[in-house]
Parts: C-alpha cells; sequence; structure tokens
C-alpha cells in the first residue's frame, strides 16, 4: 500500500492525502491506514471536474478506460484538497 510506505520513508510526514475512486476497496484502504495521518478520498485525480470509465481489472494497476466496468468521480487535486482542508476544518468547529 503506497500510504504505508510513503509513512515508513517519511517517519515525518504530516499529514497524507490518498485518492481511491474503486469504491470495492476503500474499506481495506480505511483499516490499511487507521494508524496514520491519512485523509482518504473517494475520487479520482483528472485535469477537471468529470466523470470517466475505469478499470479494476487488475489489483495495483487500475486506471481510466473508455471500456472500464465502474464510473468514478473526477477532479483536479487542487479542488479535491480544496474540499477535504475545508471538511476537515468545519469537523473541527463541530
Amino acid at each position: 500500500d503506497t500510504c504505508l510506505a510513503v509513512a515508513k520513508l517519511v517517519p515525518e510526514y504530516s499529514h497524507i492525502f490518498a485518492l481511491e475512486p474503486d469504491t470495492s476497496i476503500l474499506a481495506i484502504l480505511k483499516a490499511n491506514t487507521a494508524s496514520l495521518r491519512c485523509s482518504i478520498i473517494p475520487k479520482g485525480a483528472s485535469h477537471k471536474k468529470e466523470t470517466l470509465r475505469f478499470s479494476t481489472k487488475d489489483s495495483g494497476t487500475s486506471h481510466a478506460d473508455s471500456n472500464g466496468s465502474i464510473t468514478i468521480e473526477c477532479d483536479s487535486i487542487d479542488n479535491l484538497l480544496q474540499l477535504e482542508r475545508e471538511n476537515r476544518a468545519t469537523l473541527r468547529i463541530l
């Protein structure tokens, strides 16, 4: 898992933002990162906000594919991180 590798290689990290558009593995990612300072964003990265078809045939090699078996929501990394920061700030206030 990439998040675990980053945490191990850079133990002084402040926070990890993980993009995971494949809902079938979100529970595994959440369990694997429970001990990390990690936010999971259930979307894919793209240059704009859009919905794409996604192939999940091979573990670790998932990718956008016009013949993909699922659709995923995507947005730019800047937009996704801004939304995540706003959500985290709101949670602290509540």
